[in-house]
């Protein structure tokens, strides 16, 4: 049994809580392409309610999902349609996230910065992970300044979609470095990271049987994606589903 990490249900709650003002100066940044734009665009991407994550159908898919013996021991992809092999790439990621694929590269594990959260948000000095619930009452903190308020939403995003994992609900400190100066959000390849990550957890739980952390909801995508019979099987559909973010 597959136990992954759907976290799109905290996003939503995030947004349910946060005021009218704010949402809207997130949509304006959202329209008007501004300072951290590329990843507040994924907030167009949480449902208004709680959706179930599909588990079994991910199984199924990931039951594809096998090192390609023959031509690359080292290389995991989805063996399908008589031995084809496939993979999510960054160009499903742009399509179906429209994040971007090609910028600085997002690796939190380098420079550690273990006060960096207390710098930014001058809360919760020297810890390593803090909580969803704790994040996001500085998202809602209304006495907090709106940029310090945004930086908050950025790393939700970060941490629910980038790189969400069985880690309870906790975010990683460390991935505040890349959310620290909004001018320089956008020039991460913040989709890149996202498949990265992906691929990570994916391996891992196929060589240690461990949780599939990762945005699971890409490889549904991308089954859907390039096996548009699905569609009708599932009686979905397509046109509207498949749109852009």
């Amino acid at each position: 049994m597959i136990k992954g990490c759907n976290k799109l249900p905290t996003l939503s709650n995030l947004l349910k809580k946060l005021d009218q003002e704010f949402k809207e100066k997130l949509w304006t940044i959202i329209r008007d392409n501004g300072r951290g734009s590329s990843l507040l665009r994924l907030l167009k991407l949480v449902p208004d309610d709680n959706v179930e994550f599909p588990t079994p159908l991910l199984m199924q898919f990931m039951r594809f999902y096998s090192v390609d013996h023959e031509s690359n021991p080292t290389y995991y992809s989805f063996n399908v349609r008589g031995g084809q092999r496939m993979n999510v790439t960054l160009q499903d990621v742009l399509y179906l996230t429209s994040l971007p694929i090609i910028g600085r590269a997002v690796v939190p594990n380098d420079s550690r910065d273990n006060n960096a959260f207390h710098r930014v948000f001058s809360a919760h000095e020297d810890r390593k992970l803090i909580t969803l619930d704790e994040l996001q009452s500085l998202c809602t903190d209304l006495s907090r300044n709106e940029e310090e308020r945004i930086k908050a939403v950025l790393l939700m995003i970060v941490t629910c979609l980038i790189t969400p994992d069985g880690n309870g609900h906790n975010c990683n400190t460390s991935y505040v470095k890349f959310i620290e100066n909004l001018d320089e959000v956008d020039s991460f390849a913040w989709g890149a990271a996202l498949l990265a990550y992906l691929y990570q957890g994916m391996k891992k739980h196929i060589l240690k049987q461990k949780n599939l952390d990762g945005f699971l909801w890409l490889i549904l995508g991308f089954f859907f994606y390039h096996f548009k019979e699905l569609f009708d099987i599932f009686d979905i559909d397509g046109d509207q589903v498949m749109t852009p973010a």
